[in-house]
């Protein structure tokens, strides 16, 4: 089983994102073939595009917030069928320690299976359409997170794709694989909010407003650092208050907000001057959850002593440490009861004005952007490949 699709190629890093007519193998064993209705566009498939990852092979198609239809399942595939909606989060081993006991965001071999962009074997199921020498193929690299959803269609690792309500829009649900359950699972999962505790989240992205919804949904006083100023109104309208990071006075002003220090910090920013910041920010007893990619080698300043005596604890948070088949659901009956208003947070692109999406996020001008495939043009090829 072949597939044509569309999909963007990364050709080499900094090459930006092309729209390219593609091939996709269907799925082989424990494997899901997804018509990708919406994808969310995350800082993460940026970064890695312009070179984050010097050990990321190119030409790749990224993208790792799909949601979609699907269309075909591999042997061994039994908690989804054809035509179910579903949206696709990062593929786990499930045979290591963690995934055993209920830790799956930390699988032993998560780096392997999103980063080296291949199959266990060391195949790919894309190539593009289209070679100059007969009988041979011109593979691409796939399989980005387990799915490589920047495109039409994906072949997704089956222990990633999460059957939903057929009552969520896909455009709504694509973030949900990546960006909001990060932000959810780690103010509800890892830091375990209560009410009327205070909250800090720095930055009002994707993650950030996930965060700030999950706080707010649990009765805690919350706070948002954010530069944008349409980011801070709409967090405002929320029920945040908000602070310019650009306030020579953020750190006096947080405490006041805060009494003295807050509860738990959200720090969605991996830059190292925010990093220190956010555990600066965090009072007596704190936590600082670290959730925003930070470029390898960075090394941040703490003082031992401010540790040692307040208490504070940093950690790092993976996927809000979620349990797929668990958080996604409940995140969707989150939206369906109003807590999580995704109507609010995302814009949607066509999936070829990605350029355009990414400059729009990094103006404030959206929170979370969302990249709409073009089916129609796949009909149209077909159509024209057909002329004799």
């Amino acid at each position: 089983m072949i597939v044509d699709i569309t999909a963007l190629v990364t050709e080499h890093p900094g090459a930006g994102f092309a729209l390219t007519p593609c091939r996709l193998d269907g799925p082989r064993d424990d494997e899901v073939l997804v018509r990708i209705e919406a994808v969310g566009l995350c800082h993460t498939d940026l970064g890695v595009a312009a070179g984050y990852l010097p050990d990321l092979p190119f030409p790749v198609v990224l993208g790792h917030e799909g949601a979609g239809v699907v269309e075909a399942v591999g042997r061994g595939v039994d908690h989804v069928a054809i035509g179910d909606h579903v949206v696709i989060t990062g593929p786990r081993c499930q045979k290591c320690r963690f995934c055993r006991d209920g830790r799956p965001a930390y699988c032993q071999r998560a780096d392997e299976l999103v980063f080296s962009c291949q199959r266990a074997d060391g195949s790919t199921a894309l190539s593009r359409a289209s070679v100059a020498a007969p009988g041979k193929r011109d593979d691409v690299a796939g399989h980005f997170f387990g799915q490589s959803s920047f495109a039409s269609h994906a072949v997704a690792s089956a222990a990633g794709v999460v059957p939903i309500d057929r009552s969520m829009p896909f455009h709504l649900a694509a973030p949900l694989g990546c960006g909001v359950v990060t932000g959810w699972g780690t103010v509800r999962n890892h830091l375990g909010v209560r009410e009327g505790e205070t909250v800090i989240v720095i930055g009002f992205g994707g993650v950030g407003s996930a965060s700030v919804a999950a706080a707010l949904s649990l009765g805690a006083r919350v706070v948002v650092v954010e530069p944008s100023a349409s980011k801070r109104r709409l967090a405002q309208s929320l029920g945040a208050e908000v602070i310019d990071p650009a306030s020579p006075t953020l750190i006096g002003d947080a405490r006041d907000l805060t009494g003295g220090g807050a509860d738990h910090v959200v720090c969605t920013i991996g830059a190292v001057a925010t990093v220190e910041q956010a555990i600066e920010l965090a009072g007596r007893n704190g936590a600082i959850a670290l959730v925003g990619g930070s470029p390898p080698g960075s090394r941040v300043s703490v003082d031992p002593s401010d540790l040692l005596f307040s208490g504070k604890r940093l950690s790092g948070v993976r996927m809000g440490e979620m349990i797929a088949a668990r958080d996604v659901p409940m995140l969707v009956e989150a939206w369906k009861d109003g807590l999580l208003p995704l109507e609010l947070l995302v814009t949607t692109f066509p999936l070829d004005r990605v350029a355009e999406a990414a400059e729009a996020v990094d103006r404030g001008e959206c929170v979370k952007a969302v990249l709409l495939p073009d089916h129609g043009d796949l009909r149209r090829r077909g159509r024209e490949e057909d002329r004799p």
